[in-house]
Order: structure tokens, then C-alpha cells, then sequence
């Protein structure tokens, strides 16, 4: 009985978590965001609380709820709620085949995508 008990409590002890889960790093876009600002060369959008959200998972999916009608002429790069992949590491983040920088301080993020040259710039603020 009790070569029972410490097989048993042998198995639970290793069935736990693998290393690879403990020692797993959250990134920074890690998160559910509000989008508040977006700028394309000199075009710019400008929302509200809880508009245009998007959630980074930890499984690399960017969820995107639209709660608003976009205007016909926006140049948002996702315009459709939905799941997409995204690839990051703390300092890069690739979304939909476009690499943007990463910049974040408390509850503000910053995607660039070469705004200073007229590219793309999101930023959201941290919801949760």
C-alpha cells in the first residue's frame, strides 16, 4: 500500500507543468488593449474607450473587436474583427506581414511601423 501511495505521489509530482511552462516570458504587448490613436503619414484616427480592441494572447493570436463602423477611407491594418497571428519578441512584433517596433511604459503601447518616414503608428492603452 503504501509503494501505492509514493508511485501515485511520484506521478502527480512529475505530471505537473513542464520547465518550458514555468520559465515562459510574458511579452509586452501581452494584454488586452484599446486603441486610441493611429497615424498614416499625415492621416490620423482618433477613438474612444473600448472602440477597437485588441487582445495579445499568450498563444499568439491578436483577437480584434471592432465595437464601432469604420469609415470608408480608414487606413487601419486590420479593419474586421477577428483572430490573427502575431509573431513578438519584447522589442518587435509582426502582425499580418508587417514588423512594427514596440514600445511600452505602464499601461501605454506603442506599434511603429517607420512613422517617422510616413509609416504606420498605433497606440493603445491597457484595458486589464
Amino acid at each position: 500500500m503504501r509503494l501505492t501511495a509514493f508511485v501515485l505521489l511520484l506521478s502527480l509530482l512529475f505530471s505537473g507543468c513542464s520547465k518550458t511552462e514555468e520559465k515562459r516570458e510574458v511579452l509586452p504587448v501581452e494584454g488586452k488593449w484599446t486603441l486610441l490613436y493611429f497615424s498614416s503619414g499625415s492621416d490620423q484616427e482618433i477613438f474612444n474607450k473600448d472602440e477597437i480592441i485588441w487582445e495579445f494572447n499568450k498563444y499568439d493570436e491578436l483577437i480584434v473587436t471592432i465595437n464601432i463602423v469604420l469609415p470608408p477611407d480608414s487606413q487601419l491594418p486590420i479593419k474586421q474583427s477577428g483572430t490573427y497571428p502575431y509573431v513578438a519578441s519584447k522589442k518587435v512584433i509582426s502582425i499580418e506581414g508587417t514588423q512594427y517596433a514596440v514600445q511600452r511604459t505602464d499601461n501605454v503601447l506603442i506599434l511603429d511601423h517607420n512613422s517617422a518616414a510616413g509609416g504606420t503608428r498605433l497606440q493603445f492603452e491597457l484595458t486589464e
